[in-house]
């Protein structure tokens, strides 16, 4: 029996906007986000985080270094002290909840950037009722493992770097 994923059951191929289209807008931010759908983009691509309060955010290291010049990690700040914030174009950090709540018909790919962000992700995922529209994945094959064991057969999901080769190698036998 084949397993059909809402996340990837489409017509035709899909385009996915990574990190929002990051060449176009402040990656992973809610403008790169609302000109991916502008533009037609069903799918998106992300990253999250954890703050220390554990509320999932959009964002692809675990400083804010690169983004806004401030050199704190996430992981340490709370999201009160994180919202208040900006990258260098002026946008916030946005929330994942945020995300899902402002386009409740865009099918996310999640990339769990850290052990911290698995378990309020999960949560989030399942309090919101939207494991149809996620698809997931980590460098980090326990993370995704987690989070499958958590959300069930119904999350799509992918393996990482390491089960990918060993698929591409038995191809080869």
């Amino acid at each position: 029996m084949t397993r059909r994923f809402p996340f990837l059951d489409h017509r035709t191929r899909t385009a996915i906007a990574h990190r929002g289209g990051a060449l176009e807008a402040e990656e992973n931010t809610l403008p790169a986000f609302a000109h991916a759908v502008e533009l037609g983009y069903t799918h998106v691509e992300l990253d999250v985080h954890a703050t220390r309060d554990g509320v999932v955010v959009i964002h692809h290291d675990p400083t804010l270094e690169r983004m806004t010049g401030d050199s704190r990690a996430i992981a340490d700040l709370d999201w009160a002290d994180l919202r208040r914030i900006r990258t260098h174009g002026g946008n916030e950090i946005p929330r994942l909840e945020a995300l899902l709540e402002e386009y409740p018909d865009l099918f996310i790919n999640i990339e769990a950037k850290s052990d911290a962000v698995v378990t309020p992700l999960a949560a989030l995922i399942e309090r919101m009722g939207v494991v149809a529209r996620i698809g997931v994945g980590s460098f980090r094959q326990s993370r995704t493992e987690q989070l499958l064991a958590r959300l069930g057969e119904k999350l799509c999901w992918s393996p990482a770097h390491i089960p990918v080769v060993a698929l591409w190698l038995r191809g080869w036998g």
